[in-house]
């Protein structure tokens, strides 16, 4: 096994002939910038509910390097496009794959996109592409906020409690 994966624990053998106590996946710690661009060319595919499924099944389809699932024949299947599309696709279990691989490569897949969507907000503004209205307006100042006053109550012992209107109170 590849060191620093991350073990996956799918529960009880469901392989024919159960080789094993406990179906497992293990994850890479990272995806790596061509993995996480293959999600993202999924991700930009379709609509949103379509998105959401996609990266569901690309933590799955590229982030399991190893596991010990098997198909009767006692040693572990490959870990093929196959195998982990045939996993992702009908195994119910692939959605505690997908929620540890969300923990380890949603910034991975994320920053790529916001990088892209920074460029090409940059570009079509410097393109003229933005829907600007040709005239400008002036922004409206901010004020500044009031400080909050306080109240000063003598309580029954010889204590002075203040109580400030936002809700903090010191003695």
């Amino acid at each position: 096994m590849e060191d620093g994966l991350v073990r996956v624990p799918l529960g009880p053998c469901t392989c024919p002939g159960t080789p094993h106590e406990q179906d497992e996946v293990y994850l890479r710690p990272k995806l790596g910038m061509a993995r996480a661009l293959a999600i993202i060319k999924e991700l930009t595919a379709g609509d949103m509910a379509v998105a959401e499924m996609q990266l569901v099944l690309g933590y799955s389809r590229f982030g399991i390097a190893e596991w010990n699932l098997s198909n009767g024949t006692g040693k572990p299947m490959p870990v093929d496009a196959e195998h982990l599309a045939a996993f992702s696709d009908s195994d119910p279990r692939a959605i505690l794959v997908a929620v540890k691989g969300d923990e380890l490569y949603a910034g991975e897949v994320t920053a790529p996109l916001l990088t892209m969507a920074a460029v090409s907000s940059t570009s079509s503004s410097e393109t003229g592409e933005t829907s600007q209205t040709s005239g400008t307006r002036p922004r409206p100042s901010r004020k500044r906020s009031k400080r909050s006053s306080t109240t000063t109550t003598q309580t029954a012992g010889t204590a002075t409690t203040t109580v400030s209107l936002d809700g903090d109170s010191s003695s």
